[in-house]
């Protein structure tokens, strides 16, 4: 792109204060300068919002009057926001220096979105001041730094749903066209979490077009925090609507193949062993059931065996006798 086009970049924050300077310092560091960097303050008590205005007119700060959410506050910062793109980032994750200026290189009139690979950095185990999570937790960590590394799902621009629903994306690896964005909503507010992975699997089945680079230009800070541990049965009930309209969507665009089919009720598995390790076995069967009517052998392990038997005799026992000969 010939022109330097205006950026805006736009960070939710809750209650962030031991990341948050280190992350907008990420921003301030870019090769791209011509940006402006929006901090939606979501009613944080923690001194966040004065980290925020230390950094002086570099940064604007958008306080909430009370804690929103983290849909609401991205939204809220996409209403203020004068650029032409949209580039988000999570309080306590990173930009390489390079990323917006390379996302932008490869910007032309065929392209709605730029998405780039991501690091994993930080250490789960670090804080000592938090409680323990969940045992599937880490179990899920460990699944999304393998997924979230380049090589594990390719991506062909014919089927960017595809590649969405089995790897997924942080918000921060993706560059937004803002009239792209705004086309087609923007993150759901109604939802409690994972609206990021709704909205990306939404723009996908919308026909937007996507232009990746392999290249980590996104650190995604792994840590235990409050923000990463909601243990309840609201978390198991927005991932099994999520699933749910994930499916109506697919159906509605006519675009529910044997491929998707197959990833849908892949990932559908994997949460409903998820929900299991967090005791919510009626939501767990939920998603399942869900999984079973997309495939009629959901690849949500790496056993036959135990997808067989999930199938067969349900996923409750299937997981207790995997459980049981694991010794765990």
């Amino acid at each position: 792109m010939t022109d330097a086009p205006l950026v805006s970049v736009i960070t939710p924050c809750y209650n962030a204060s031991r990341f948050l300077a280190e992350s907008i310092e990420s921003v301030l560091a870019q090769t791209h300068e011509n940006l402006e960097l929006i901090v939606v303050d979501d009613g944080s008590t923690d001194g966040s919002l004065e980290i925020v205005r230390g950094f002086g007119e570099r940064v604007r700060s958008e306080p909430l009057p009370y804690n929103q959410g983290v849909n609401f506050a991205r939204n809220r910062g996409v209403e203020v926001a004068r650029g032409d793109f949209l580039q988000f980032l999570d309080s306590d994750d990173l930009l390489e220096p390079e990323k917006i200026a390379r996302s932008l290189e490869v910007f032309d009139a065929d392209v709605d979105v730029v998405f780039t690979g991501v690091e994993p950095f930080g250490d789960a185990g670090e804080s000592r001041d938090l409680p323990a999570p969940p045992r599937w937790y880490g179990i899920l960590r460990s699944w999304l730094g393998r997924a979230h590394g380049a090589e594990d799902v390719g991506f062909a621009p014919d089927y960017p749903a595809d590649f969405f629903v089995r790897q997924g994306a942080q918000t921060a690896q993706l560059l937004h066209r803002k009239a792209n964005y705004l086309r087609f909503g923007g993150f759901d507010r109604q939802l409690f979490e994972q609206d990021d992975y709704e909205f990306h699997f939404r723009l996908a089945l919308s026909g937007s077009r996507f232009r990746r680079i392999a290249d980590p230009l996104v650190l995604y800070r792994q840590h235990e925090g409050p923000d990463r541990l909601r243990q309840s049965p609201r978390r198991a009930e927005t991932a099994l609507r999520i699933f749910q309209m994930m499916v109506a969507q697919a159906r509605a665009a006519d675009a529910l193949d044997a491929r998707l089919r197959r990833a849908l009720a892949a990932r559908m598995a994997l949460w409903s062993r998820a929900m299991l390790r967090e005791d919510w076995p009626e939501q767990a069967g939920a998603i399942y059931a869900l999984a079973c009517e997309l495939e009629s052998l959901p690849r949500g392990s790496g056993s036959v065996l135990y997808d067989v038997l999930a199938r067969v005799a349900g996923i409750e026992r299937a997981e207790a006798l995997y459980l049981r000969l694991r010794g765990v």
